[in-house]
């Protein structure tokens, strides 16, 4: 009997998150790409400083994008992957969580 070869999520547990967090669904792979980017360019931040406070704040930032209306604007709404790279988006981080 021939067994078929084992196929492994390549996506972590943390871009997961994302992606079930985020609006619009589109281009997962070019949207882990981006993630990989963003987390470890705010991990790199001072104020950040370390890769788990840089996921959280990310996974914080979108879960506030789907709830806002940009983040239900439909065919309006940015590609995961654009979000991630976009510039224009900041994370916030709250006064006292770092």
């Amino acid at each position: 009997q021939e067994q078929e070869p084992k196929t492994e999520n390549p996506y972590s547990a943390e871009f997961e998150a994302f992606w079930n967090v985020y609006p619009r669904r589109v281009g997962k792979g070019k949207a882990n790409d981006s993630w990989k980017i963003a987390v470890k360019g705010y991990a790199l931040r001072v104020e950040v400083g370390s890769r788990e406070k840089a996921i959280a704040l990310i996974l914080d930032a979108a879960r506030l994008y789907a709830a806002s209306p940009a983040g239900n604007a439909g065919e309006y709404t940015p590609h995961a992957a654009t979000w991630c790279r976009s510039s224009s988006r900041a994370v916030a981080t709250p006064p006292g969580s770092l």
